[in-house]
């Protein structure tokens, strides 16, 4: 477990690998969390690569400059369908396309993104709007 923010960075310059890996997959309470964050924003994006987070630290996460952090966030199978429909209003073109690919995205999400500006986007919303009508 991962018990300071301190520790994080200690992991994050740490040189070997073994080590570091800790990173992606050892739990921190929801406070050592949210302190990586404000003390280390550009850390945003190894946090974000971590397998234990809480939904509150994702949230926290999605409300970062970091594109590389959000787009992370946006790959993770158990985002929450509210998480999801914050995605598909992101400024990056590709975070809204993950959205749209996501298993836990509504049918009100898909609705709106098959007005996207970009292409993509809408094309993935129609086809997994599609594949809701089959099932």
């Amino acid at each position: 477990m991962i018990v300071s923010a301190a520790e994080f960075i200690e992991l994050v310059r740490a040189s070997d690998p073994a080590v570091t890996a800790r990173i992606r997959v050892d739990s921190a309470p929801t406070a050592v969390w949210l302190d990586v964050l404000r003390l280390y924003p550009d850390e945003a994006a190894l946090v974000a690569m971590n397998k234990t987070l809480p939904v509150v630290v994702m949230e926290a996460l999605l409300g970062t400059d970091d594109t590389r952090a959000r787009f992370i966030v946006a790959q993770k199978r158990r985002l929450p369908t509210e998480l999801v429909d914050r995605l598909a209003t992101d400024t990056d073109e590709g975070i809204r396309l993950a959205a749209a690919r996501h298993r836990n995205a509504s049918r009100s999400t898909l609705e709106r993104l098959k007005g996207d500006a970009w292409s993509e986007v809408r094309s993935a919303a129609t086809a997994r709007l599609e594949k809701m009508e089959e099932a």
